[in-house]
Order: structure tokens, then C-alpha cells, then sequence
């Protein structure tokens, strides 16, 4: 895997889930630097580094660490061992091999700049094939929270990372209800999976939304993404590996869904 394009896609989902795959060196601690196929990644964790589109200001718990966040209109907290979406609950049995959330909150009163929203880079395999920073995302999209994470799992032997081993990753944005910018973030992004992905309405594990493919970073089988629209946010969910059954996608979909809807 070439250094250059994992350096693209290491501050997003993406890069992260490319790392965990067949490895058990991912590791939630985020004083730790990861270790993947490419080998050592340093400074602070897949999910957590600033760059990421993850994070934000909830009250922290014991649980909680806040990240160091340069801006003023966005402070961001890495979720900790409060994941919101864990291996177990999406693989029973599996081996795990990491998980990581991070939130991102605009602050009350201080509005993020607004910006322009990005033109896609196809050769980029990350969240809608762009490279927002924090405040960006939050000033384009016009969301007032950022959920980002992933969950990774080995399933099964093998030489090849890509076929033993599953990964979930996803970025739930939210809007305050009513807010006419989540309608046109879903149009920018779905403009994206098609451009990039061969988007398309369609369904992934039963559940309807818009649908495309990305580049996987660890192995031949194309990482799979799903985009659903609520009422007051836009979710993006991507599957990656290459051990999927129908009824282990429609379980890790369903499951990362309803876990979002309540964090």
C-alpha cells in the first residue's frame, strides 16, 4: 500500500479501519500508536487526530478523554470505552481487533466559518472522498455534532488481512431539526458517491438509502457504503473485509444504525 495514499486517508474513516484489519495491535488506548500492515503510526490515535471528522463537546464522563481541539468554534472528546458501536455486538464471538469513536461539537454561540463544500477527490478512499478538517466539515455541512468511529473484527484464518477480517466504520452528522443545510449536505454527498463510487438509491443490509463503493486499503473486495438520511442527521456507514455474509451485513448494519440513533 502505497505510504502517500495511506497519509491521505489516516485522518479519516477509513485509514483507521485499514489499520485494525487482521491486525490485534489496534488497541483502544489512545496513548498508544497503532500498528497495522504498513506499520507504526504515530502521534495520536486513527479517529482522534485533529484532521478527523469526530469531535466534541459533551459533558465527559470517566470514560471520556477530551481532545486538544485549536479551534474556537469546535472542541472535540474521544469517546473512550463509551463506543457506540463495539465488535461484540456486531460479531458475537469474533475476535476483536480495535474500536475508537470520537465526537465533534460546535460550540453554543460560536459558529464555525462557513466554507464551501469540497470538491470530491476520487483517489482519495475516505469519508464522501473528501479531506474536511474539523471546523471545515462543521462549516460546509452546517451540523452541530460529529460522530465518527470503528469497529473492527477477525472472523476468520487467513494469510490475506482482507479476507479473515470484518470492519465497520461510520459518520452520523447532526443537524438541529428543521435545519435546511442537512438537505443540502445529503445532496453534496450523494453528488459524491456518485462521482466517485458509482452511487445510487439502493439497499445494504435491508436497509434503504443511497449506495456506493469505495477502494478497499487492505484487500481486493470494495469497501461498501451506505448513506441514510433522518430528520435531524445524515449517516454514513462502511463495510469493509472480505468475510461478509448477507446476515452479517444486515446485523451490522441494523445494529450500527440503532446505535447511532441513541448516541
Amino acid at each position: 500500500m502505497p505510504s502517500g495514499r495511506l497519509a491521505r486517508a489516516l485522518p479519516f474513516v477509513g485509514g483507521a479501519l485499514a489499520l485494525c484489519l487482521g491486525t490485534t495491535a489496534c488497541t483502544t488506548d489512545p496513548t498508544q500508536a497503532q500498528r497495522g500492515p504498513t506499520g507504526a503510526w504515530f502521534g495520536t490515535p486513527p479517529g482522534v487526530q485533529q484532521g478527523d471528522p469526530a469531535m466534541g463537546t459533551p459533558t465527559l464522563g470517566d470514560d471520556m478523554t477530551a481532545v486538544p481541539e485549536d479551534s474556537a468554534c469546535a472542541a472535540g472528546t474521544d469517546r473512550g470505552a463509551s463506543l457506540p458501536v463495539r465488535a461484540a455486538d456486531l460479531w458475537p464471538g469474533a475476535s476483536v481487533t480495535g474500536g475508537r469513536a470520537t465526537e465533534v461539537r460546535a460550540r453554543p454561540g460560536e459558529p464555525c466559518p462557513a466554507v464551501p463544500a469540497p470538491e470530491p477527490d476520487c483517489g482519495s478512499p475516505v469519508f464522501a472522498w473528501s479531506s474536511s478538517t474539523n471546523e471545515e466539515l462543521l462549516g460546509w455541512t452546517g451540523a452541530d455534532r460529529v460522530l465518527s468511529g470503528f469497529a473492527g473484527a477477525r472472523v476468520a484464518a487467513s494469510s490475506d488481512a482482507g479476507k479473515g477480517s470484518l470492519s465497520v466504520g461510520y459518520v452520523s452528522l447532526r443537524f438541529r431539526q428543521g435545519d435546511s443545510r442537512l438537505a443540502v449536505t445529503r445532496a453534496h454527498l450523494e453528488d459524491a458517491m456518485r462521482r466517485c463510487g458509482g452511487g445510487r438509491s439502493g439497499t445494504l443490509g435491508g436497509v434503504t438509502g443511497f449506495v456506493a463503493s469505495q477502494e478497499s486499503l487492505v484487500g481486493a473486495d470494495p469497501v461498501r457504503t451506505l448513506l441514510v438520511t433522518e430528520p435531524d442527521r445524515v449517516v454514513w456507514v462502511a463495510l469493509d473485509g472480505g468475510a461478509w455474509s448477507a446476515t452479517s451485513t444486515e446485523r451490522a448494519v441494523r445494529v450500527t444504525l440503532e446505535r447511532l440513533r441513541t448516541s
